[in-house]
């Protein structure tokens, strides 16, 4: 399990789930035996699922399965291929890409854009706040000008992000 976080495998959330339960179980049993092995309580287990998934009527069905889920598609590709380059070689060859986030993913992102918003507003606060409590070391003018400009400056950006997140939803 290790490995898989340190190289950030992704692994489908069965067999992550199997792992978890063979690891506790170990541990248990462990806990219950300090002499227990896992390997050697289910040695005969997995040789019986062994014998039966190497069967011959068990290789043949699942060829079969995989011939119409895998082989059958590609005896079309050449026919596809063929096509395509006749489309390509007359011009008239389109081609067209349309994302579409799914509503979670689009609400995260709307989510993500109104935190920034809302941040950039904020920090515009707060550094007009802070030139002002550092006005006593310049002139009022040169502060005015430095507050002025920054204050609407990340305003109009955070302002600006309100109103692409607006747009998203």
């Amino acid at each position: 399990m290790s490995l898989t976080y340190r190289y950030q495998l992704r692994l489908p959330h069965y067999l992550t789930a199997l792992m978890k339960a063979l690891i506790t179980l170990d541990g248990v049993g462990r806990k219950l035996d300090p002499k227990f092995n896992l390997s050697e309580a289910t040695e005969t287990i997995i040789q019986k699922v062994f014998e039966e998934k190497t069967k011959p009527d068990e290789i043949y069905k699942t060829i079969q399965r995989s011939y119409y889920r895998d082989f059958k598609p590609l005896l079309a590709f050449p026919r596809n291929i063929n096509n395509l380059v006749k489309v390509a070689s007359q011009g008239d060859l389109e081609i067209s890409h349309n994302i579409a986030m799914k509503p979670p993913m689009e609400a995260k992102f709307t989510q993500l854009a109104n935190r920034i918003s809302a941040s950039l507003i904020i920090a515009g606060g707060l550094v007009s706040t802070s030139l002002l409590m550092l006005g006593s070391h310049h002139s009022i003018d040169h502060l005015n000008d430095v507050l002025i400009g920054t204050s609407i400056g990340i305003c109009l950006m955070g302002i600006y992000a309100f109103f692409i997140s607006a747009r998203r939803s």
